[in-house]
């Protein structure tokens, strides 16, 4: 088990936000961290929404504190393939005709994430309209293997692949 909470799983994370042992503000700060080295290297992320994320931890430590635990996800930060619907935010689904599309629903997957007590982080690159073997995107660049930059992520979510 790695100390670095960024590095941490998924569950691990979970258990030790619940536990105390980690606050959402001390995870997400990891995680931005991460994010702020990595990006210009893989370019994993189509937005980083790193104010936000650090208000909604705050908050769930709070939430944590007076109430418990709002659900099993109770403050983890996560991102999402940009194609995913949150009422207010943009989701391009890669693609340049929808750069300014805000969407005035939520999806049943994010909105289950939020319910329980999940962070948004940002949304990840992807394929246009996912469509691609490759997960290469003409209009906002290509994402980067971290093992090997010069390589493909694969697929049509590439951004998902090197943001983890």
């Amino acid at each position: 088990m790695s100390t670095e909470p960024a590095l941490m799983t998924l569950t691990e994370v979970a258990k030790a936000i619940a536990e105390k042992k980690l606050s959402s503000v001390e995870v997400t700060r990891s995680c931005l961290h991460r994010i702020a080295e990595w990006q210009p290297k893989l370019n994993a992320f189509m937005a980083i929404e790193s104010e936000p994320a650090l208000k909604a931890a705050a908050e769930a430590d709070a939430a944590l504190a007076k109430d418990g635990p709002k659900g099993p996800l109770h403050g983890v930060p996560l991102a999402h393939k940009d194609m995913y619907y949150e009422a207010g935010h943009v989701s391009t689904c890669g693609s340049l005709i929808r750069r300014d599309f805000v969407a005035t629903t939520t999806s049943t997957a994010l909105q289950r994430l939020k319910d329980a007590g999940a962070i948004r982080l940002g949304t990840l690159q992807m394929a246009e309209f996912a469509y691609g073997p490759t997960g290469h995107n003409a209009h906002y660049g290509p994402v980067h293997n971290p093992w090997k930059l010069g390589y493909v992520t694969g697929g049509s979510s590439s951004g998902s692949g090197p943001a983890v």
